[in-house]
């Protein structure tokens, strides 16, 4: 089974990767990494370049 590189339950939906994976592996074990980012948030880091003064503390 080729994974996806990222699973954002539109066109790759999670349940369906996991089940998939255990049916494929079945007797091993899984190790899983998530992560959350917005992609808004992507702007805030560029604003903070331009202007470090406003997020000092």
């Amino acid at each position: 089974m080729k994974l996806p590189y990222v699973i954002d339950n539109q066109s790759h939906v999670l349940a369906d990767i996991l089940k998939g994976l255990l049916t494929e592996h079945k007797g091993r074990s899984l190790d899983v990494a998530t992560a959350y980012f917005t992609v808004g948030g992507f702007g805030l880091i560029a604003l903070r370049a331009r202007l470090p003064s406003i997020f000092c503390a």
